[in-house]
């Protein structure tokens, strides 16, 4: 199954209700150490493994993805866990990839690599509940500011005692020594909040023990049902008790508020951390919690609640000591902070969040092994209260000092509050030495008011869970070069994250790309520009520019001037080349006026307009602060010779970011087909926008009886496939499915309505596997698919234009010509023509005229009975000739469709000429250039008028 944020990327919002499995119990803790690290066996080989997850779920894969476990005779197997959470071995011993026997090989053709989404929802949710005895807020920290002493306890399992020698010293000085530097460290713990703090906050660590537990470190560290540790928390009541016995601590003299709870105790336990690859199981996983209800958590008089642990030894192997990375992350928490990386994991899609180096709270903590913690970031110390970043807001050339001056800036979204992006400057020195790259960091916050699938954000946060929806993560780097989406990204991929970074990015704007783009109001972005982005000498400076935006108005009319009321429209900014497209909807009021109420950007917009009894429009248009009010014509359909068949209403969403080698479908039951049983298919549609090509496919009863290509997805995106001669019959005892197929389209927009799902549903082929739309976004709406269906040999499909007219009609077994007439209505005789193809273009036909046409089909010489039917061509809009659909730059490889509007007399002959050379057909493929488009136009009355227009095609990125 693909996992829907796999698949989809919101580009509107859409109003649902998630019922989610939900616990006040909350995750604080450590990520793996997903470093792939090389373990020995019993027999003397070595296996690389990777460690995934955190103290909540956790599991051990091969170097390429498989879920192994360690049985009691030392080996890795292949393994995976059961629906109840129980781990289950294969008989198979795991290699790396380039040793595996040819058993292995077989077995892991058929094997799916980690595991599932719901067995890490259920374990992450039951190892939650257990080690969490209560609720916590990131606002619940220790106050920051001042010296503060902290209890840390050594603890020493029945089996599993210190290494190092003189542990109390040894931790004592690794924590308060300043300057602190054995084996590569770069200072103390102490060292460390005094340094991100700017001296605001002197914790004081205050070592005990070592005391021996009273059991054995399986006990506390084994991994029930899929590897939570249910008696963790027993540790550090044993490790108190025994400490307070022994006289070693009054626990009074840690409760620095006087609320009878004492703040926080530390305690550092034997051997290795379970979050090393190819540590012990049944080792505990560094991490924090409460003790909040357990028996025994009262002690010297006052109750124990807050903790954190974690490890003497580092990796998973060897007797070097631990760095300060795991307490001081652990301590984070202490001080209010919440853990920035995806803490469910694969549950949902895994967020890339801080990009695990530049934040301590992500992965950040494992920097120089563990040694050097990176600096606090400008998110963190707002949070903690150490750093209020100013708001840019004037424009000015600024400069923005290093994080370890405690500098940074703030943008504010334009109408949500709440979301805002904050901005910092990392440089590879100090605490950061270990950074993949330094210059100006960009990060995009979301703690406003509003609900991500059912949750209020609000909640996300307070619950650890902030960064959990890898579409929408309330927190995360926005990458200078685009975001990364590899779970594992190189040095190489790590370095153009910053500004200017190595692919020497300059500029973060409305129109840079990545943009300033909002969450909630994909069309609105940041009101101000931040341009001439320079790193010098460890400084970074730009330029503020603020934004003028404006309101789009205007109203939707008939081609006879009447207001069309109820109309949904879609305005979609057109972004630059890679640049995903967003988009807003409105509707017109009952007298066809429509407004959409926040100021947008000005730049180039496609609106799409629909209505039920209208054929769909679609434009570009160019917004401006002196043009923002359009008038936009719609055509009504002759629906009475017609039947539509669809599954969706007339409201349009829009989704992208689809798979590749993707098909969207349609699909009814032959009970459905019944009353359009005997009809013709006469043309498929679907709403889309992008570029490049696109295949149709229908089937009856699961086979395929067509496949058409369509070489380019039109100007305007309403894909439409004439049918008319593939003679294609309705029946109510085959089931039909209509699908178009997108391939290597990863930048598309996809039409989908507001649902609910109909019956049979949209469909989605995705490797081989039709799915329906639910399943696969578990989204419960309708593609946006639809077929015109026509009934009887005589059925016209008439496109009107302004001078012309294209006529088609379904063939019929028999039938080889036609007999068509037409005429101008109050006209007493009919122009006549015999035609023997099943099309017809009337042509010259007067602008805003009323027709009538009539055809007979002719079978064995006989003629049929005439079919009647008016039609009314489109209106002139303006005095003038105009090439329409023009726009002023293409990408190479784009086509464009030569089209002529508004032509005052009747046509004599169009002439098209692309640089001077005269072109046959009705497109041109430009090359790279600029270029100069022309048409000449002969009318009857003799009279030549010529129209040119400049544009520019540029290579592709």
């Amino acid at each position: 199954m693909i996992m829907k944020k796999n698949i989809f990327q919101w580009v509107i919002s859409i109003c649902m209700t998630l019922i989610l499995g939900f616990s006040p119990e909350m995750s604080w803790g450590i990520k793996a150490d997903r470093t792939p690290r090389q373990v020995e066996l019993p027999d003397g080989s070595r296996l690389t493994v990777r460690l995934h997850g955190d103290e909540f779920f956790h599991y051990t894969t091969t170097s390429d993805g498989y879920m192994i476990a360690r049985k009691k005779d030392g080996y890795y197997y292949y393994a995976s866990y059961a629906s109840d959470g129980k781990l289950v071995y294969t008989n198979v011993r795991a290699h790396d990839p380039s040793n595996r026997t040819g058993e292995e090989t077989a077995m892991l053709a058929v094997r799916s690599k980690g595991v599932t989404m719901n067995m890490a929802t259920t374990s992450r949710q039951k190892g939650m509940m257990n080690v969490r005895g209560g609720d916590y807020s990131v606002m619940n920290g220790i106050h920051p500011y001042g010296n503060h002493k902290t209890l840390v306890i050594l603890a020493e399992f029945q089996d599993v005692r210190y290494s190092i020698s003189s542990p109390k010293e040894s931790f004592s000085d690794m924590l308060n020594t300043p300057g602190y530097s054995e084996n590569g460290a770069t200072g103390s713990a102490a060292d460390y909040f005094k340094d991100n703090s700017g001296g605001k906050f002197s914790p004081e660590f205050v070592v005990v023990g070592p005391v021996l537990l009273p059991k054995e470190m399986g006990f506390y560290g084994e991994n029930k049902t899929a590897t939570y540790e249910p008696n963790a928390r027993q540790m550090i009541i044993d490790a108190c008790q025994i400490a307070a016995e022994q006289g070693l601590v009054n626990f009074k003299e840690f409760d620095s508020d006087n609320d009878g709870i004492v703040d926080n105790v530390y305690v550092f336990y034997a051997g290795y951390d379970e979050a090393a690859a190819g540590a012990p199981e049944e080792a505990v996983w560094a991490h924090e919690g409460t003790l909040k209800g357990m028996a025994g958590n009262v002690i010297d008089g006052v109750e124990l609640n807050t903790y954190a642990c974690s490890s003497e030894l580092k990796n998973s192997s060897g007797k070097e000591m631990v760095g300060i990375g795991t307490i001081c992350h652990e301590f984070g928490h202490v001080l209010g902070l919440p853990d920035f990386y995806d803490t469910d994991g694969v549950v949902g899609g895994e967020s890339v969040a801080l990009y695990e180096h530049f934040s301590i709270m992500d992965g950040g903590s494992y920097n120089n092994e563990g040694r050097t913690p990176p600096y606090y970031t400008v998110v963190e110390r707002a949070i903690i209260g150490w750093l209020e970043p100013e708001e840019l807001q004037t424009e000015w050339k600024y400069t923005l000092g290093k994080i370890s001056e405690n500098k940074g800036y703030r943008i504010s979204a334009p109408s949500t509050k709440g979301e805002y992006f904050l901005i910092e400057n990392r440089q590879q020195e100090g605490w950061d030495k270990y950074l993949p790259a330094h210059g100006m960091i960009v990060y995009h916050i979301d703690r406003s008011s509003k609900m991500i699938n059912g949750t209020p954000i609000a909640d996300l946060w307070r619950t650890n869970k902030l960064n959990t929806f890898r579409d929408h993560p309330c927190c995360y780097i926005l990458g200078a070069a685009g975001n990364i989406t590899s779970g594992d990204p190189s040095e190489a991929e790590l370095a153009t994250v910053t500004f200017p970074g190595a692919r020497q990015v300059t500029e973060f704007s409305r129109n840079s790309s990545p943009a300033s783009t909002m969450f909630w109001n994909p069309m609105e972005k940041a009101g101000v520009n931040l341009l001439n982005i320079q790193e010098n000498a460890g400084v970074v400076s730009f330029d503020v520019e603020v934004v003028n935006s404006t309101k789009i108005t205007g109203k939707v009319l008939t081609k006879n001037g009447a207001g069309v009321g109820g109309a949904t429209m879609t305005w979609i900014r057109m972004g630059k080349e890679g640049e995903a497209p967003v988009s807003v909807q409105t509707q017109t009021d009952g007298a066809g006026n429509f407004a959409i109420k926040n100021d947008v950007e000005v730049g180039e917009y496609m609106v799409l307009v629909n209505k039920g009894g209208f054929r769909n429009y679609s434009r570009r248009l160019n917004v401006t602060k002196e043009s923002s009010d359009f008038q936009l014509l719609m055509t009504e359909v002759q629906a009475e010779q017609f039947s539509e068949l669809r599954l969706h209403n007339e409201t349009v969403h829009s989704f992208w970011n689809l798979p590749k080698n993707f098909i969207a479908a349609a699909s009814w039951s032959g009970v459905q087909l019944e009353e359009y049983a005997g009809m013709n298919l006469a043309k498929a549609e679907i709403h889309v926008l992008g570029e490049g090509a696109c295949t149709l496919h229908i089937w009856e009863n699961g086979t395929e009886i067509l496949k058409k290509g369509i070489k380019e997805i039109p100007e305007g995106g309403w894909v439409s496939v004439d049918l008319m001669d593939e003679n294609i019959i309705l029946s109510a005892e085959k089931e039909l499915k209509i699908g178009f197929e997108f391939a290597d389209n990863t930048n598309l927009l996809l039409g989908m309505d507001k649902g609910p799902m109909a019956s049979t549903g949209g469909l989605v082929k995705y490797q081989g596997e039709w799915l329906s739309v639910r399943e696969i976004a578990d989204v419960d709406q309708n593609w946006m698919i639809s077929a015109l269906l026509v009934a009887g040999e005589n059925a016209l499909l008439i496109d009107a234009g302004q001078r012309d007219a294209t006529l088609r009609w379904p063939r019929e077994v028999g039938v080889n010509s036609w007999k068509l007439q037409w005429k101008k209505k109050g006209d007493v005789n009919f122009n006549e023509e015999t035609v023997a193809t099943a099309r017809y273009v009337l042509s010259p036909l007067q602008p805003d005229t009323e027709y009538t046409v009539r055809l007979a089909a002719i079978r064995n010489g006989e003629e049929g009975e005439f079919r009647e039917q008016e039609f009314r061509t489109e209106a002139l809009t303006s005095d003038y000739a105009v090439i329409t659909g023009i726009r002023s730059s293409y990408v190479l490889g784009e086509s464009i469709a030569l089209r002529v509007r508004n032509i005052q007399a009747d046509i004599e002959k169009i002439e098209w000429r692309l640089d001077g050379k005269i072109v046959s057909g009705n497109r041109v493929t430009p090359t790279i250039g600029e270029h100069e488009l022309s048409v000449r136009i002969f009318t009857k009355d003799k009279g030549v008028e010529d129209i040119s227009r400049i544009f520019v095609v540029t290579p592709k990125n």
